[in-house]
């Protein structure tokens, strides 16, 4: 996972040394695209249950389920559409799918 992780500044021209947190705002609009990937997604909440699977269930695990059953009560119609957190839809789906509910993808087109 130290892959998806944003590189640090290139040397010092002061000589003092590279704070090894800062980060360039090209680098970082590059980080955010590539956590922004669906399987990176998948393999950083894999890391977070498996590092802390406490704190995977109450920050992921357990909003999942909650916003799963909001929805599955919002049956009177034929279609509904929900805007969540990239890392909570696997697991929204997983749930809603274990209901009865069928998965459709968007067409990804907006009127302007």
């Amino acid at each position: 996972m130290q892959e998806l992780l944003p590189s640090s500044s290139s040397g010092s021209s002061t000589g003092k040394p590279v704070d090894p947190t800062a980060v360039d705002k090209e680098s970082l609009a590059r980080y955010v695209e590539v956590v922004k990937a669906k399987d990176n997604v998948r393999l950083i909440m894999k890391t977070l249950q498996d590092a802390a699977p406490e704190l995977y269930q109450a920050m992921v695990a357990e909003r999942d389920e909650y916003m799963a059953k909001g929805l599955n009560k919002i049956d009177m119609f034929p279609s509904t559409v929900a805007v969540m957190g990239i890392a909570h839809v696997d697991g929204v789906e997983r749930y809603l799918g274990g209901n009865g509910w069928t998965n459709i993808k968007a067409s990804g087109c907006m009127p302007k």
